[in-house]
């Protein structure tokens, strides 16, 4: 073998094999664990005290370093009903960050970070056509420091839909439309919100968090309107990367899902545009039809993974961020002059089964994939490595929710 063969097979063999992050419970159980996993490995980290049939709401932090969840004390209640807690996967110690949180997935900035959603009164609807209304406070805590950075008035709902690298995307439901909203990090823009339901509070530090900022602690600046969802509150399975968002939805006429996604403007773009009526106009884009089940796409280093329905079943797909990103350079092209072969250029169908799959979360290489496979009233997690084809079942309880794959547990 030569040298150079010999360079990337010991490379190869150096790369540690990641853990998969999961909450494993079994129904009627008032204990929950959170367990790091490999095929033929598993440990318990940590066990915590749930409410039975309630699992936590978790996410890991960019750096991978701290677990935060949301755990339920009031069963079937949302508003304010929460408890979240940091745990540092290294010395496996747990903090408690805020409590009357709502019971919701909280987002993780940072290994020191986390913002969450605070429900502050409710008002129920007048009308039997109608919806309770809320007021929701978006708060953010940074080394312990809490903060309040935004706050909606009259609205259905907010929710995380993830990072990009100009700020935190929220997805919010208001009595006139359900749209996508970017709270940028940066002070030119506390005097420039466009967003009807912001009121923001202007001398609030912002916690350090896993954005393109040089500057700690720059004060919030307000909350931007990027656009419209496609089909009004249907949207779902949010992830982010960059400055692209991509989710799931109907599509128009309600008869299908399909795969969109948004291009998140830089903040020297939102600057410029302003409030001129000649900047173009933001608007989410469909790349793929998937059929009746919604795509639950993820982001991995080489593409966008998404399930699309296929026969009897569901296949796996992938596109690669070339691909993505020559779509997102035609969004707003009269679709007459788009080819029909752009929408399946750099696609590969990596994996296809019976019944439903969903990918959950993916390494940083791309090359561990968690995937959830059910099929006649049965449902297992998937441990699967595409480029071997290599797919193994990671043995779990009754109920359990995937969180993401890290290195260096011990």
């Amino acid at each position: 073998m030569s040298p150079l063969l010999l360079m990337a097979s010991a490379l190869l063999a150096a790369t540690p094999t990641p853990w998969l992050l999961y909450i494993d419970l079994a129904r009627d159980e008032a204990t929950a664990d959170i367990v790091a996993a490999r095929p033929d490995e598993k440990k318990s980290l940590l066990t915590l005290d749930i409410l039975p049939n309630h699992a936590p709401h978790a996410r890991l932090s960019p750096e991978g370093g701290t677990l935060f969840f949301t755990r339920h004390t009031v069963p079937n209640h949302l508003e304010r009903t929460g408890e979240l807690v940091a745990f540092d996967l290294k010395r496996r110690a747990t903090r408690l960050v805020a409590q009357n949180v709502d019971a919701e997935p909280p987002l993780a900035l940072s290994d020191d970070a986390v913002a969450w959603f605070e429900t502050i009164e409710t008002r129920p609807a007048q009308e039997s056509d109608e919806f309770d209304r809320a007021t929701i406070a978006l708060f953010a805590s940074a080394d312990g420091e809490r903060r309040e950075l935004v706050r909606f008035r009259d609205i259905y709902g907010a929710h995380f839909a993830g990072i990009a690298d100009s700020g935190i995307v929220l997805y919010v439901v208001t009595p006139k439309e359900a749209a996508f909203y970017l709270l940028p990090l940066d002070r030119r823009f506390i005097e420039k919100s466009r967003a009807p339901v912001r009121e923001s509070s202007r001398q609030t530090p912002v916690p350090r968090a896993a954005i393109e900022a040089e500057v700690e602690g720059m004060i919030p600046s307000g909350l931007t309107r990027l656009a419209a969802a496609p089909t009004g509150p249907v949207a779902r399975e949010f992830t982010v990367r960059g400055d692209r968002l991509f989710f799931g939805a109907l599509t128009r006429d309600r008869t299908e899902s399909a795969l969109y996604s948004l291009t998140v403007p830089g903040l020297d773009e939102l600057n410029a545009r302003g409030d001129s009526d000649s900047a173009p106009r933001l608007v989410t884009q469909k790349l793929a039809l998937t059929g009746k089940r919604s795509p639950a796409p993820i982001v991995t280093r080489e593409g966008l993974l998404y399930a699309r329905a296929e026969g009897s079943g569901e296949a796996l797909r992938r596109r690669d961020w070339a691909s993505l990103k020559a779509a997102g350079d035609m969004a707003g092209v009269p679709a007459t002059r788009q080819s029909a072969g752009n929408a399946r250029a750099g696609e590969q169908k990596l994996l296809r089964t019976r019944g439903t799959m969903r990918a959950l979360c993916a390494d940083s290489s791309g090359k561990v994939i968690a995937v959830r496979r059910a099929f006649e009233g049965q449902a297992e997690l998937l441990w699967i490595e595409p480029d071997s084809g290599t797919t193994r079942r990671i043995r779990t309880r009754e109920i359990n929710e995937a969180i993401g794959f890290v290195e260096g547990i011990e």
